[in-house]
């Protein structure tokens, strides 16, 4: 077993009425202490109800998510803001003033937080502010609404992490966990299917250099300017770990660890600590990675050949 570094309550949600000015939800933890505020931002753009009930509902299970992965509780200081604007050139306007690159971006999060590293790692406030705009299709609204809700939650339990860790975990854990909406991802057999292919034509950057990649042009860089294919490569990585209970505690104590606080950044540090702490360092991690991506290419295939009705006979 790698070595990791030292280190429940329930969720309600409330069922809500959108009105176009500011909407306050409260959700509360057993202890009314801790509490989460959820905002959403009068913009002249009311959403549709069935959207604030998906985001309060999905908030809920990621909240859940996260305490089960890091086995801790939110802080009490913990709230959402979400800002979704009428028109495009609204969202380009806001994105420009917090430095976000527009061209194809279709959210963003800003997060502020308090936190202490020693004697072992807390956060003690978050807050964290969703901007995007009401796109044409609803479907897609939640995808990108749920996608930066997850860093607003990932941002209330961790310091520092990864940029694979972030995205990887946002595609993966922002998906509707009742989901009937035909989101603009990737289905799940998509994926692997094209992770498998990009393994077959060599095409797959090295692993250290994946870990160690901070910025998404150095993301296109490695991926020939295809920055989807990164977010895929993040969520099967994030995949391979969360889905194996034997090696999940090596990554979430990990990530909730001073470890991230060392060095130039944390990911030039998780990719040293796996080097010094995983068996086999960097290189068995690779393998075992694209093993992972093979093995769940062929489930999905035989699940896709096991879902097809029999032909005449």
């Amino acid at each position: 077993m790698p070595k990791r570094p030292s280190r429940r309550r329930s969720w309600r949600t409330p069922l809500v009425t959108v009105w176009p000015a500011v909407l306050l939800l409260a959700a509360l933890f057993a202890q009314p202490a801790d509490a989460l505020e959820v905002r959403y931002e009068g913009t002249g753009c009311p959403l549709p109800t069935n959207v604030v009930l998906t985001v309060s509902r999905e908030l809920a299970r990621l909240i859940q998510s996260h305490q089960a992965l890091f086995r801790k509780a939110p802080p009490k200081e913990f709230r959402i803001t979400y800002h979704v604007c009428r028109a495009h050139a609204e969202f380009a306007r806001l994105a420009e003033q917090a430095g976000r690159a527009t061209n194809g971006l279709p959210g963003f999060a800003q997060a502020t937080q308090q936190r202490q590293v020693e004697p072992k790692p807390a956060i003690l406030r978050a807050e964290t502010r969703v901007v995007t705009w009401r796109q044409a299709r609803t479907n897609d609204l939640i995808a990108v609404l749920l996608h930066e809700t997850t860093h607003a939650v990932t941002g209330a339990f961790v310091g520092r992490a990864p940029l694979w860790f972030l995205e990887g975990s946002a595609e993966l854990l922002g998906t509707p966990a009742a989901s009937f909406y035909k989101l603009k991802r990737q289905d799940e057999a998509a994926r692997w299917h094209e992770l498998e292919e990009l393994l077959a034509k060599r095409q797959l950057p090295p692993l250290r250099r994946f870990l160690e990649a901070d910025t998404y042009a150095q993301w296109d860089a490695l991926f020939d300017g295809d920055r989807g294919r990164a977010y895929t490569a993040s969520y099967s990585l994030f995949h391979f770990f969360i889905a194996q209970p034997q090696i999940s505690p090596f990554l979430t104590s990990l990530i909730d660890s001073s470890v991230m606080d060392r060095g130039s950044g944390p990911e030039q540090a998780f990719a040293d600590h796996v080097d010094a702490h995983w068996p086999g360092g960097v290189t068995t991690l690779e393998k075992g990675w694209h093993s992972w991506i093979h093995a769940k290419a062929r489930e999905q295939r035989a699940r896709s050949k096991a879902s097809k009705p029999p032909g005449p006979k």
